[in-house]
C-alpha cells in the first residue's frame, strides 16, 4: 500500500509489524517460529521475514543498515537451513525433531522467497542472492509443470483448504519480479502457456477462472481469480 499511495501511515504499520516479528526469532533449528505457541517452522513464514525486512531496508533509509542485517542473517540461515529438495525448491518446514525438511513443496513457498531474494538484492546490491532465487525458480518451472508445460499443484485444492487456489498465483507474482530484473526464457515459457490455457481451458461462460489452469472450471472461488489475474498480469508483462 505505501509504494501504491505513498502514505507514511502504511510504511509505519509495516516497521510496527517487522518489531512484533522479531519475538518470533531463535526457534528450534534456527529462524522464526510459525506462530506464537512455538509449534512450527515453517518455510512461508521465514520467507516473508526476510522479504519484510530486505523491503522495508529499501524504504526507511535511515535505518537502512539495521533491516539490512536481520535480511541477510535471515536469508543466510534459511538457504542453509536444510529445506531444498533434490529440485532446489523448499518443503514447507522443519520437523522440530532433528531439524529435517519435512511436508509438501508447495508452489507459493517458492514463489515469496523469489520476491523476498530481489528485494534483498536491490538492498545489498549483492546479485548472488539473485543466483540463489534462479536456482529455486528453475526447479519450479522444471517440476511443477504438467506434460503441456502448464503450471500446476496436484491435489493443492482443496485439500488444503479453500485458499489453496490462490497458491500458484503468488508464485506467478513473485516470479514475474524476478523476471523484471534476471530474465529467462523459460519463465517466459511458463507464463504463455499458463495464461493461454486459464483463457482458452479455464474460463467459464460468465468470465470467471478456476483453481485449475488446465481446466475445466469447477469452482470459482475469489482465490482462484486472483491467482488466475496473477498469471495473466505476469504473461502480459513479459510480452511488452
Amino acid at each position: 500500500m505505501y509504494d501504491v499511495t505513498n502514505n507514511g501511515t502504511y510504511l509505519s504499520a509495516a516497521q510496527g509489524i517487522f518489531e512484533d516479528l522479531l519475538t518470533g526469532l531463535n526457534a528450534t533449528c534456527g529462524g522464526q517460529w510459525w506462530n506464537k505457541e512455538h509449534h512450527h517452522v515453517n518455510s512461508i513464514n521465514n520467507e516473508l521475514f526476510i522479504d519484510v525486512a530486505a523491503s522495508l531496508g529499501n524504504r526507511v533509509t535511515h535505518k537502512r543498515q539495521y533491516y539490512s542485517r536481520y535480511a541477510e542473517d535471515h536469508a543466510n540461515w534459511f538457504l542453509n537451513a536444510g529445506l531444498f529438495s533434490k529440485n532446489n525448491t523448499f518443503h514447507d518446514g522443519l520437523h522440530l525433531a532433528d531439524c529435517s525438511a519435512e511436508g509438501t513443496v508447495f508452489s507459493y513457498n517458492q514463489g515469496v522467497i523469489l520476491g523476498a531474494l530481489v528485494e534483498l538484492s536491490k538492498l545489498t546490491g549483492n546479485s548472488s542472492w539473485l543466483d540463489s532465487a534462479a536456482r529455486t525458480a528453475k526447479g519450479a518451472v522444471s517440476t511443477l509443470v504438467d506434460s503441456n508445460g502448464i503450471f500446476t499443484e496436484t491435489g493443492a485444492f482443496p485439500t488444503h483448504g479453500l485458499t489453496a487456489a490462490q497458491f500458484k498465483g503468488v508464485f506467478a507474482r513473485n516470479l514475474a519480479y524476478l523476471q523484471s530484473v534476471r530474465g529467462d526464457a523459460s519463465y517466459v515459457t511458463l507464463f504463455t502457456k499458463s495464461a493461454e490455457s486459464i483463457w482458452q481451458n479455464d474460463r467459464d461462460e460468465s468470465g470467471f477462472f478456476g483453481p485449475d489452469w488446465q481446466g475445466p472450471v469447477y469452482s470459482t472461488l475469489a482465490s482462484a481469480q486472483s491467482s488466475a489475474l496473477d498469471c495473466l498480469i505476469a504473461a502480459a508483462a513479459v510480452s511488452l
